[in-house]
């Protein structure tokens, strides 16, 4: 459980297998995760939907309402406030297969597009001099 700032120890005596930590690079975390819960934000949804797994969102401002808009039309995530989050809403998000299932299809189609590195030769001939940009099919 990564808590940022946030003082474990109002979280009362946690499970043998939860560990509560400050600050932790998500990328290393996500791999060892079987959902996440988080508040929307940009770079831990991406960390979470590269990682494949189920998505219980709390979205408290900024563009977080909008990717949350977006994670649950896809089917990609529960949403709630943080009031009633409890063992029910958390029972159901470990078991919803249906939405592992669509995390797994964002996961492959997140793979399967190029890299930044891959893009660059496509980036320099669109900075051509006199080159205009050629409209792409969507």
């Amino acid at each position: 459980m990564a808590l940022g700032d946030a003082d474990p120890a109002a979280l009362g005596e946690l499970p043998a297998n939860v560990r509560a930590e400050g600050r932790l690079p998500l990328t290393a975390l996500r791999e060892v995760c079987t959902a996440m819960i988080h508040h929307g934000g940009n770079g831990t949804t991406l960390a979470g939907l590269g990682a494949g797994v189920r998505h219980l969102v709390l979205p408290g401002g900024a563009d977080d309402f909008e990717v949350t808009r977006i994670l649950r039309a896809r089917g990609a995530a529960l949403v709630s406030t943080p009031d009633p989050v409890d063992a029910a809403l958390l029972r159901r998000l470990l078991a919803d297969d249906k939405m592992l299932a669509v995390a797994a299809e964002i996961r492959a189609e997140t793979a399967a597009l190029p890299s930044p590195a891959a893009l660059v030769p496509r980036l320099e001939k669109l900075a051509e001099p006199g080159r205009a940009p050629t409209p792409t099919a969507r």
